[in-house]
């Protein structure tokens, strides 16, 4: 399993930029933005993969994971939402 999943990965819209922000604060400083939510997240998890393997190829020590219970909740949430997102797609098509 790849170390990513022991950082949190957060994505927020920022009213100051206009768009979606996506960061990890524990792993590294910056993240990436845009107009979706969802590609926010898939590029930050992509920049997460990398910077991992960075880490490891240089043989540099990790910073300290996000607590366990932190990172469920979040993937906890995210399929609350996902599930949601789903059945509103599927009213909206009825």
């Amino acid at each position: 399993m790849s170390r990513s999943r022991d950082y949190m990965k957060i994505v927020k819209w920022s009213y100051e930029d206009n768009c979606y922000v996506g960061i990890a604060p524990s792993l590294f400083t910056g993240g990436c933005d845009g107009p979706n939510e969802e590609e926010v997240f898939a590029e930050l998890c992509v920049i997460v993969d990398e910077w991992v393997e960075f880490i490891e190829k240089e043989g540099s020590p990790f910073p300290p994971a996000d607590p366990p219970h932190i990172v469920d909740v979040i993937d906890l949430i995210k399929g609350r939402h996902a599930d949601v997102r789903q059945r509103n797609l599927a009213d909206a098509a009825e």
